[in-house]
């Protein structure tokens, strides 16, 4: 492919992305730990993507996400796919918190998988037992 063609495309690239009005797309994030599903808000600040929604934080769409190590009193429990700004902003708010990058794929995730049985009718039709 022609060097000076990929060139000039990073450069038009790189022009575009750049914004120098402040505005892009941002990601709500609940105070509670995780980003609002479905919810980014583009071609506005941050200001104004949170006077829309005040119930939220915001960070840059596309920032880098992180494991953290959360210790809050004597607990210690463990964050996965948190942005560094809304750790930071979650130790501003609360100072009971310290957020430490952790290397998570350093121990084990358990999931757990609850089955719950069920009886087959002999009509053919299943019928879920709750308890």
């Amino acid at each position: 492919m022609n060097p000076k063609l990929i060139i000039a495309v990073y450069i038009i690239l790189l022009f575009t992305s750049c914004r120098k009005d402040g505005k892009g797309c941002w990601q709500a994030f609940d105070p509670q730990g995780y980003d609002a599903p479905g919810l980014v808000l583009c071609d506005k600040t941050k200001a104004e993507a949170e006077v829309a929604h005040p119930q939220f934080w915001f960070y840059k769409s596309g920032e880098k996400k992180y494991c953290w190590k959360v210790e809050i009193g004597g607990r210690t429990s463990y964050v996965f796919g948190i942005p560094e700004s809304m750790a930071q902003r979650q130790m501003q708010e609360n100072g009971a918190y310290k957020f430490t990058k952790a290397d998570c794929n350093s121990f084990c995730i358990i999931e757990w998988h609850e089955m719950r049985p069920i009886i087959q009718m002999e009509d053919g039709g299943n019928i879920l037992m709750m308890k």
